[in-house]
């Protein structure tokens, strides 16, 4: 059984969408939310999510976060620090890097399977 690679590239997504705060105006007034928005940005990598694509992964590593902390740990830590290492993470939650692997790979399995029935239930 393979994870979607669909999966794979909402997660790697969503974890730029958290580094970068795309779902959070940084602008003191209405009116430089507005300019922010409306002038075109000059990104090496564009993003390839929407804002309600990125809240739906948000709420449902929420949701994984609350069920299995660890697996929910590892798999938002991985995603959304840039420039983490499986062994920087192994450190950080103090485990070998075997197991941050194979909880890296039950939530992305996690995730999958969400978004799995999700779409089941939509069709």
């Amino acid at each position: 059984m393979s994870i979607n690679k669909q999966t794979i590239n909402l997660l790697s997504n969503w974890g730029k969408w958290i580094r970068q705060g795309k779902g959070v105006p940084r602008c003191a007034t209405q009116m430089e939310c507005i300019l922010r928005d409306v002038e075109p940005c000059a990104e090496k990598d564009p993003m390839r999510i929407t804002d309600d694509d990125a809240l739906m992964i948000d709420s449902i590593i929420a949701r994984l976060l609350k069920r299995d902390p660890e697996m929910g740990g590892v798999l938002s830590e991985y995603y959304s620090s840039h420039d983490q290492s499986m062994r920087a993470i192994s450190r950080m939650f103090d485990m070998p890097r075997t197991r941050v692997e194979r909880l890296l790979a039950s939530g992305e399995a996690w995730v999958d399977g969400v978004l799995e029935a999700k779409h089941m239930m939509a069709a």
